[in-house]
C-alpha cells in the first residue's frame, strides 16, 4: 500500500528461460491465453466473475539472459 496510490496492486513475476529456448514460444501463447485483454483468462476470472479486482492483466518481457512473465491486479 502507498498513501500516493489510488488504489492497492498486487503483482507477482515468474523468470522464463533466454529468447533461444526453443519453450519461449510456449510463453508467448500463455501470455495471449491468460492475459491479452478483457476476454482474457485472468481478467474474466478477476474482474468480471469473483470481482475482486478493477483491472487485471500480464506481460511476458524478453531480455538478453532470460525474460519475464509478470502478472498483476489492481484492488477495487
Amino acid at each position: 500500500y502507498d498513501k500516493m496510490a489510488p488504489l492497492p496492486l498486487i503483482g507477482m513475476a515468474f523468470r522464463l528461460p533466454v529468447i533461444e529456448d526453443p519453450d519461449t514460444l510456449v510463453f508467448d501463447v500463455i501470455a495471449q491465453i491468460l492475459s491479452a485483454g478483457q476476454s482474457s483468462r485472468l481478467y474474466r476470472s478477476l474482474v468480471r466473475e469473483k470481482r475482486v479486482a478493477a483491472q487485471a492483466g500480464g506481460e511476458k518481457l524478453e531480455l538478453q539472459l532470460g525474460g519475464v512473465f509478470f502478472f498483476f491486479a489492481v484492488s477495487p
